[in-house]
C-alpha cells in the first residue's frame, strides 16, 4: 500500500515554547477543509487535534499552542495559537477532539484535507467495513521529527474493533474504534485513514476499484501494559511501557460534533456575511478584487480532493 504525498501534507507539529525560546513538541494536527453551503467559493479552515495535547500543555501553565509547519521555501515556521482559541465538545468532555478555525496562508507547504472525503455510515454500509481492512496514519515520530522541516512517518495497521462498546481510557469511556498498529509518544492528534481498493465485495457484489481512502477518526492513544496510554511526548522517556500493539482511534464523527459546536457555527455565519458584503454591488468607482486569496477557494479545495482520491501508481524502472 502506498501512501499518497498529499494525505501526509495535511499534517502538522504541536507542542509549546518556553520562555527562553526553546520549542518541544508534544503531538500531532492536521488540517482539514468544508465548504460554505451558500457560498460556493468559501471554504473553512481547521486544524484538528486531540483534547488531551491541548489540556497537557495547558497544565504547564502556558497561554498559547506552539504550531510547527512547513513553508514551499524548504524551511519551517512555529505558529503560537492561544490556548483559549481550542474549542473542545460542547458538553461531553470524554470526546477526545479539539479544533480552532485556522487563517490559510498559501505560503504553507500543507494541504487541506476535505472533510467530504470523511468515512459516513452508508460508506462503512456499501462496502461492508469492518475489521481486517487497511488502515494508515501519519504523524509526529518523537526520535526522529527533522531538524528543519517536519517529518510525519506513517504507520499502517488494520482495524481490530469497530465502534461498540465504549473503551475505558483515562479520559473515561469513549466512542472509538481499536486498529492494530504500532503507536508511540506523539502520535495522539493524528489522523487516521481507511483505505480501500483493489477487490472489494459489496453490496452488489465483487468487484475492482481504484485505491481510495476516507479518513477514519483520530488518534487517542494506545494500549500499554496494564492499561491504555495517551500518545503524548513525555520528557522521560525511561517511563515507557510495552506497546501492546493495539491504537484507540476518536471517530470522525466526533470530529464533526466539535465543529458543529455553537462557537464554531457563529463564526462561520460572521464570515459567510463578510464575504457576502465583499460581493455587494459597490455604490462608487472603485474596483473589487476578483482573487483577493484570503479564503481557501472551491478550486483549491476540488484539487485537494482530486489529489487524496487518485489512484498513485508505482514508479517506472529507468
Amino acid at each position: 500500500m502506498q501512501i499518497p504525498d498529499e494525505i501526509r501534507k495535511c499534517v502538522v507539529f504541536l507542542g509549546f515554547t518556553k520562555a527562553d525560546g526553546t520549542h518541544h513538541l508534544r503531538g500531532t494536527g492536521f488540517f482539514v477543509s468544508r465548504p460554505a453551503d451558500t457560498i460556493e467559493d468559501l471554504i473553512f479552515c481547521y486544524l484538528v487535534t486531540a483534547r488531551h495535547v491541548i489540556q497537557k500543555i495547558m497544565n504547564l501553565g502556558l497561554d498559547s499552542v506552539s504550531i510547527r509547519a512547513n513553508l514551499k521555501n524548504g524551511e519551517s515556521i512555529w505558529v503560537d495559537v492561544p490556548a483559549s482559541a481550542w474549542v473542545f465538545h460542547e458538553t461531553d468532555p470524554t470526546v477526545d477532539v479539539a479544533v480552532v478555525p485556522f487563517k490559510w496562508s498559501y505560503s504553507l507547504d500543507h494541504l487541506l484535507y476535505p472533510l467530504s472525503a470523511s468515512l459516513a455510515p452508508s460508506i462503512i454500509a456499501h462496502h461492508r467495513v469492518g475489521p481486517g481492512d487497511d488502515v494508515f496514519l501519519a504523524g509526529l515520530f518523537s526520535q526522529h521529527f527533522g531538524r528543519e522541516r517536519n517529518i510525519p512517518v506513517v504507520r499502517v495497521g488494520n482495524i481490530s474493533a469497530m465502534p461498540g462498546e465504549k473503551v475505558m481510557t483515562k479520559m473515561g469511556p469513549i466512542d472509538a474504534y481499536l486498529v492494530e498498529a504500532r503507536s508511540t509518544g506523539g502520535i495522539s492528534g493524528s489522523p487516521v485513514f481507511l483505505h480501500l481498493g483493489g477487490g472489494r465485495t459489496g453490496s452488489g457484489g465483487f468487484s475492482i476499484t481504484t485505491p481510495t481512502y476516507y479518513l477514519l477518526g483520530m488518534v487517542h492513544g494506545h494500549f500499554d501494559e496494564p492499561d491504555a496510554v495517551a500518545d503524548v511526548v513525555e520528557d522521560d522517556l525511561s517511563s515507557e511501557k510495552i506497546n501492546m500493539g493495539i491504537g484507540i482511534v476518536v471517530p470522525v464523527d466526533k470530529i464533526l460534533e466539535v465543529l458543529a459546536h455553537p462557537e464554531i457555527v457563529e463564526k462561520e455565519m460572521a464570515e459567510k456575511r463578510l464575504k457576502r458584503d465583499k460581493n455587494l454591488p459597490s455604490m462608487d468607482s472603485e474596483d473589487i478584487p476578483v482573487d483577493d486569496r484570503e479564503s481557501f477557494t472551491k478550486d483549491d479545495f476540488e484539487e485537494a480532493l482530486r489529489k487524496v482520491s487518485r489512484k498513485i501508481e508505482p514508479p517506472k524502472p529507468s
